[in-house]
């Protein structure tokens, strides 16, 4: 069979970015997950570009399907892992935490691996979860939003140079275990350190750097336009370690619109709260001047306005999403959720009067004091917003996350789980909406890693 990784695949990417072709540092930016997956992701973007943006470091990518006869090899060069000096690792999702550790294995298992790098680094949004699991992979790991504290780490690299022994390499990580966001095992103590947020969010453009039609989001050029949450739902690992809701300046936002928009006519709008970016509706009407095709992937149905969903359906986009979380307003207001169900189907109608085609709605089962009725209200809520417009389900399950409101709250089990699933696939059944469901063995995963120690992926070691 054909190495589905060629070069013919390579080069229907845009880029925004020059390559140099040699450098004092070599990285390899991973993502433990495909290169579709990987490439929709803004942090693999902003990474990108602020290390090739330097003049000392050339960054390659490498992806988990970018492996070429057992070897991981970067999507540029073909290079092999081993060969880089700087493995850089940005790990989204817990379930992804295996894939993140057999990279680094693979380096200790090549033949040609030198004896002192490459320097190990590993971000992203779990370790501002728990960084346990990932101390026996890492030279460092850092916590937080990566860009100052990564720009601090290879201004140091730059005074040290490449390391050519172990003594080298001890001496750059005691200095780095000194610069904020920054968790250095066996030399660090504190393993619940607070994340690191940047100073202001409008110094730091967060927007694809490569447009490629093999991603999740096809030719799509996404711009974030804020981070952090308003809303600091209970349950909520945004709201809980992203720091305070920060908008972008709009002024800010245009010049990487525009540039985005010389590859592409398709924009995907990403935030937590994308209906909650004050300048929306300004937003929106530029987009329209320069007739782009807008998206969004989530919306908050309390907080969605009508321009909005006109916008998205005259470009193309047929079906928006919203999270209820579940079917009870009761249970709703325990998770620190304001949405009434009225103002859900009151947003179904809208969503119809725009044009849209169809709704899809994310519900949880499992939560806190969940009852019997409560998850019998996830059917009867979405059966009254298909009586509207046609709708779509996924159901996912509660998984506490540590730092939240509910972190320290049990989950549910799997012989509660299959109950209450059990009893929501019937109920569901007589309506026929279509369902997407969740795994209830890779959620009990995702919570063993969320709350794990050092030898959580030991211990699932191939």
């Amino acid at each position: 069979m054909a190495n589905k990784f060629s070069p013919a695949w390579r080069v229907r990417e845009q880029s925004r970015l020059e390559l140099k072709r040699t450098a004092r540092f070599q990285a390899a930016l991973c993502y433990p997950n495909t290169y579709a997956v990987g490439m929709s992701n803004l942090g693999i973007h902003t990474i990108y570009r602020e290390l090739n943006q330097r003049s000392d470091t050339r960054c390659e990518r490498i992806f988990s399907d970018t492996l070429v006869r057992g070897t991981y090899r970067s999507v540029e060069s073909q290079q092999p892992l081993a060969g880089f000096d700087i493995i850089a690792i940005s790990l989204s999702y817990e379930l992804d935490s295996q894939q993140a550790a057999d990279f680094v294995r693979s380096i200790a298992d090549d033949p040609q691996a030198r004896p002192v790098m490459p320097l190990v680094i590993i971000g992203g949004m779990v370790t501002t979860v728990n960084i346990r699991p990932l101390i026996p992979f890492a030279d460092i790991i850092v916590i937080g939003e990566a860009e100052e504290t990564l720009g601090a780490l290879m201004d140091m690299l730059a005074r040290h140079g490449a390391f050519a022994t172990r003594r080298q390499k001890d001496q750059f990580l005691t200095e780095a275990a000194h610069v904020p966001g920054v968790f250095v095992p066996g030399i660090s103590s504190d393993v619940e350190m607070l994340p690191r947020h940047v100073r202001d969010v409008n110094d730091w453009g967060c927007s694809s750097q490569i447009v490629t039609p093999h991603t999740e989001f096809s030719n799509i050029f996404l711009v974030e336009l804020s981070r952090g949450c308003p809303w600091q739902c209970n349950f909520c690992l945004a709201g809980a370690v992203c720091g305070r809701f920060r908008p972008r300046r709009l002024d800010c936002l245009l010049p990487d619109l525009e540039a985005g928009l010389r590859l592409t006519d398709k924009v995907g709008l990403v935030a937590a709260a994308v209906s909650d970016y004050p300048q929306i509706n300004e937003l929106l009407g530029w987009l329209q001047q320069r007739r782009a095709r807008v998206t969004v992937s989530s919306l908050r149905a309390e907080s969605t306005p009508e321009e909005l969903l006109r916008c998205l359906a005259g470009s193309g986009q047929h079906s928006v999403t919203f999270a209820p979380e579940t079917g009870s307003e009761i249970l709703r207001r325990s998770l620190r959720k304001s949405l009434k169900d009225a103002q859900l189907l009151e947003q179904c109608h809208r969503c119809r009067n725009a044009g849209m085609r169809s709704v899809k709605l994310y519900f949880m089962v499992g939560l806190p004091e969940e009852t019997p009725d409560d998850v019998a209200g996830i059917a009867r809520l979405a059966t009254r917003c298909q009586g509207i417009i046609p709708v779509k389900l996924n159901i996912g399950i509660f998984v506490p996350k540590p730092h939240t409101v509910f972190g320290r709250q049990l989950f549910a089990g799997r012989r509660e789980l299959g109950i209450k699933l059990s009893y929501l696939r019937r109920l569901l059944a007589k309506t026929g909406i279509p369902v997407r469901w969740a795994s209830i063995r890779e959620a009990e995963r995702e919570y063993a890693i969320a709350h794990g120690d050092e030898a959580v992926l030991l211990r699932e070691q191939p």
